[in-house]
C-alpha cells in the first residue's frame, strides 16, 4: 500500500513544505453552516495536517459572542456533526487560532412597508 502513495516525481525534492500563515474570515459565523459543516470540515482538515500551522480563522457575526463561548459552539459542532474529538490536545491546537468579530448594524430602523 506504500507503493500507491509514493510519487515518483517527488524524488530528491523537499517533502515538508510549511505553508505561510493564513486567515480565514467566514461571514455569519454565528449561523448553522458554520457550525454544522464548516468549523467540522476544517477540523478534519487540521487533523489530516492539511491546514497551515498557523491558521486562524475569524468568525464575522451580528451576534456579540465572546471569543470563549464562539469557540464552545464551533466544538459542540465538531463533536455533534464531524465525528468528535479526536484528542483534546488537537482540539485546543485548533481553537486558540478561533476568534469572533461581531459587526454592528448602522442600519437600525427596519420600515415596513
Amino acid at each position: 500500500m506504500v507503493a500507491l502513495l509514493e510519487n515518483p516525481l517527488r524524488v530528491g525534492l523537499q517533502q515538508d513544505r510549511v505553508p505561510e500563515p493564513q486567515i480565514l474570515i467566514i461571514f455569519g459565523a454565528s449561523g448553522d453552516l458554520t457550525q454544522r459543516k464548516l468549523v467540522p470540515a476544517l477540523y478534519q482538515m487540521k487533523l489530516e495536517r492539511r491546514l497551515p500551522p498557523e491558521l486562524t480563522i475569524v468568525g464575522v457575526a451580528r451576534r456579540e459572542w465572546s471569543h470563549d463561548y464562539f469557540r464552545e459552539q464551533m466544538r459542540t459542532g465538531v463533536e455533534e456533526f464531524g465525528g468528535g474529538l479526536q484528542s483534546e490536545d488537537l482540539w485546543n491546537d485548533f481553537a486558540k487560532g478561533i476568534f469572533t468579530l461581531p459587526v454592528i448594524s448602522t442600519n437600525q430602523k427596519i420600515t415596513k412597508n
